[in-house]
């Protein structure tokens, strides 16, 4: 017995200096690997830095890729010191996080999983949209799913500008009334046959005598002085004698198609109009022929019980005990549905009616406390308006709030985007329509006539003197410019651009913000546009339904119950709580 405890123990001790000298061999190994993959490429490197290096990494394929990190930011020195490292060391581990935080919102979105239809939804952040490119040498469209830096170069932010008319004008030209007759076709009238004049052709002339058409940019180069420009150059512009083709708003870096004559060096605008818009299923078509990508496909047909609800909310100032009220009203109709049966809803900020670095969102957990089948059930996406956050560069930031007591809630970026089988829902949240109204270059006049783009023009009613409502002007500036703000002076990450474009165009855009009252319900384009209304100001909110079939849109109001409906691709009901006696 004794000798066989003492084999037993030696035995131990033999196994555990073999792990001894295998791990003295790995550390010596690694050293040896680090110090020779630093010489194959130039480095010097110092004895305390050598030691960090190896404490941080333990894989010769994590080694590797660390020193092709380390290359980029080691600079024409080649010394790798204790300081360099750590500072590189740092920028890696936040990378990390960012990483993680990254990988936790995919399995957040991943988890808004319910039943019925919401296994099909994905919430998609600004920083995680998919960026489209359009090749103009190769007319060629591109994917890139990239993570990039927030802090963008000078070139990005050309790039930036030059992307946003590349995408319209191959858009534009693809258009029956731009694109070239072909053999055995039959030939077009010439007062149907178009074509797009390049500003560089304009360039070093003084009078033409003919009017041309051109596609550009609205830049203001001087103060007071505007100028059209394209790729090939930049032309000053006059509005003196310019007309309008549409009611639509005109700003600076607004993208013009414009028809106007040469004198002396300036462009003088006869008429103006916003590019030909382009429905969805056209474009997705043109890119499916050089890309195959999941956010770029055509609409998956699903049964009426598959249909998806949203409960759309905006301006919802938790720090107004009204709206508390409202909320509860509102909780309590939706708490007696089945789990099965449950909408999505979407709040959208500001959520309190003052500036407030954080929101008072513990107050909304504390209201579904009291609702136990929405709190454990209901899907909360929360999307923050411009006074919610810090930060005022777009994209905004989610939420940082995090609201443990409601088991799906799903923190989104402004602008953010819910795909549901082929169909794209766009979120924004700003003040659009004040922004445009105080940043639009009035023209002399407007002109009553028919566009050319009629059979996509939105039903609208005719105000007096022939001017239609803010919220028309609104929806088509944005459509036409496949962009959701199309005006010079908001901050926005150059390299984020791509996430508040509006092409291909969305089967719905629902918005926020202005402090609108009654909210409205529009289809431009085979695009819905639907805004829910201030539920802090009129105590309204809106229940939006994507159905599944592509009927002919069309619309039907009813004054008396405040209905807003259409039985095409959705229908929109609007309930106004100020007119009910529930809060006085």
């Amino acid at each position: 017995m004794c000798v066989k405890m003492l084999v037993r123990s030696e035995l131990m001790q033999q196994h555990i200096m073999a792990a001894r000298f295998a791990e003295a061999m790995t550390i010596a190994a690694r050293r040896r690997y680090i110090v020779r993959a630093c010489k194959q490429r130039g480095w010097i490197i110092q004895p305390a830095a050598l030691q960090q290096m190896m404490d941080f990494v333990h894989s010769e394929q994590a080694m590797e890729d660390m020193l092709d990190s380390l290359d980029e930011r080691i600079g024409n020195d080649k010394t790798i010191t204790a300081g360099i490292w750590e500072e590189f060391a740092s920028a890696e581990q936040q990378r990390h996080d960012i990483s993680s935080q990254k990988n936790s919102r995919r399995d957040d979105n991943a988890s808004m999983k319910n039943a019925a239809w919401t296994d099909q939804v994905r919430l998609i952040n600004a920083f995680e949209t998919p960026k489209l490119t359009y090749d103009v040498t190769r007319k060629q469209f591109h994917v890139t799913e990239t993570r990039e830096s927030l802090f963008g170069s000078p070139l990005d932010k050309t790039n930036m500008l030059a992307q946003r008319y590349a995408l319209v004008h191959q858009r534009l030209i693809r258009h029956e009334l731009f694109r070239p007759s072909q053999l055995g076709h039959e030939a077009r009238t010439a007062s149907l046959q178009h074509h797009l004049t390049p500003i560089e052709s304009l360039l070093g002339k003084k009078t033409m005598s003919k009017t041309f058409l051109l596609l550009g940019i609205l830049v203001q180069i001087e103060e007071g002085n505007y100028y059209l420009e394209d790729p090939t150059g930049q032309v000053p512009v006059s509005f003196q004698e310019a007309t309008a083709v549409d009611d639509f708003f005109v700003a600076e870096h607004c993208i013009l198609l414009v028809e106007g004559s040469f004198h002396d060096g300036t462009l003088y605008l006869q008429r103006v109009g916003h590019p030909l818009l382009e429905s969805r299923d056209v474009s997705v078509a043109a890119m499916q022929q050089q890309l195959s990508h999941p956010f770029f496909v055509k609409r998956v047909e699903c049964d009426v019980d598959e249909q998806p609800t949203f409960i759309v909310l905006s301006d919802v100032h938790l720090d107004q005990p009204k709206v508390v009220a409202y909320l509860e009203s509102l909780f309590a109709t939706y708490e007696k549905c089945a789990p099965c049966d449950l909408p999505l809803f979407v709040l959208m900020g500001n959520f309190s009616s003052t500036y407030r670095d954080s929101p008072p969102l513990d107050e909304l957990a504390t209201v579904l406390s009291a609702f136990t089948n929405l709190s454990k059930n209901a899907h909360f996406v929360l999307v923050p308006g411009p006074n919610d956050t810090a930060q005022q560069v777009l994209p905004l930031p989610p939420l940082a709030a995090r609201l443990s007591r409601l088991a799906h809630v799903h923190m989104a970026t402004n602008p953010s985007r819910i795909f549901y089988k082929g169909r794209e829902l766009v979120l924004f949240c700003y003040n659009i329509l004040h922004l445009l109204q105080r940043k639009q270059i009035m023209l002399p006049k407007a002109e009553d006539v028919t566009d050319i783009n009629d059979s996509d023009a939105v039903d609208a009613d005719v105000e007096d003197g022939g001017q239609r409502k803010l919220h028309h002007r609104l929806i088509k500036t944005l459509l036409d410019q496949s962009y959701l703000l199309p005006v010079q002076g908001v901050p926005v990450f150059w390299n984020y651009d791509h996430a508040l474009r509006l092409y291909p165009l969305p089967d719905a855009l629902i918005l926020g913000g202005d402090a609108v009252k009654e909210g409205f319900h529009e289809i431009y384009g085979g695009c819905h546009v639907v805004h829910a209304g201030s539920m802090g100001e009129s105590g309204s909110y809106a229940v939006f339904k994507l159905n599944g079939k592509d009927d002919d849109d069309f619309m039907m109001e009813d004054e008396d119950t405040n209905v807003s409906s259409r039985p095409g691709n959705g229908s929109v009901m609007y309930v106004n709580f100020s007119n009910s006696i529930l809060y006085d």
